[in-house]
């Protein structure tokens, strides 16, 4: 199997959020929040979350490792909470698994501005916001590590959150604007936007151009990651101008 692919090996329970993520370990003996292949919509969700996951590695945004995981013999198996209420059945099609991060604390708030290494993360994090045109933006901040901040759940990004996925509309376009941006309370230094800037403008087909073999011929994508990176770089300027605001008003 090559690196971003595994199979479940336990499943743990499922939680009663937006698309009931199950805990599983893979046979990599690693922890996933793996979310299902939604037949209804074509698995549209968990193919935006691979997409805007491989942008934020391409800016070095904080965003979790993650995995294509195979059901196995755990297809069409029921998964319940905690407390045994089910919740969900595991897909037939792979899973999306964003890999664990121990010990978070959940928030829609951007928030430990100064602490650790989020002075440099979080420009980074509003670049890929305005690239993959997010919506339902959540963070998780990581005490042990001085609150280091990450981004999760991009399955509504793309203006996808009020129906199917909009990779048409531009920037001078309302559905084309991410909206509900967490307020940014506090200073970040100039040299921490010019990096996520240099970021930002350093995307090409090239650094982007591996997204479309990211996705398993099982979810039959035919095409779509590929208008997707197109989208992106579509959105570079717009982006490198947002961010250029940002540090002009001394955020």
């Amino acid at each position: 199997m090559d690196a971003h692919r595994t199979k479940i090996q336990f499943i743990r329970y499922a939680v009663d959020t937006g698309e009931r993520p199950i805990l599983c370990t893979g046979a990599d003996n690693r922890l996933y929040w793996c979310k299902n292949f939604d037949e209804a919509t074509n698995g549209e969700t968990i193919v935006n979350e691979l997409v805007s996951y491989e942008v934020g590695r391409a800016i070095d945004a904080p965003v979790p490792s993650w995995a294509i995981m195979d059901p196995d013999k755990y297809v069409d198996m029921i998964v319940r909470s905690k407390d045994g209420i089910p919740l969900t059945t595991v897909s037939r099609r792979p899973l999306f698994g964003s890999q664990h991060i121990h010990g978070t604390v959940s928030s829609y708030a951007l928030r430990y501005i100064k602490r650790n290494s989020n002075p440099d993360r979080i420009p980074r994090l509003v670049a890929l916001w305005h690239l993959c045109n997010a919506r339902d933006i959540q963070m998780l901040y990581q005490p042990e590590c001085k609150y280091s901040i990450y981004s999760i759940d991009h399955g509504y990004w793309f203006s996808s959150q009020e129906g199917n996925r909009n990779i048409i509309a531009s920037p001078e376009d309302l559905d084309g604007i991410p909206y509900d941006i967490p307020h940014l309370r506090g200073n970040i230094g100039k040299d921490n936007w010019d990096n996520a800037i240099k970021s930002v403008r350093d995307l090409s087909k090239q650094s982007l151009g591996h997204i479309p073999a990211c996705i398993p011929d099982e979810w039959d994508q035919d095409g779509v990651a590929q208008e997707m990176v197109d989208y992106i770089l579509s959105r570079v300027e717009y982006t490198v101008n947002k961010l250029e605001e940002a540090k002009a008003k001394g955020f």
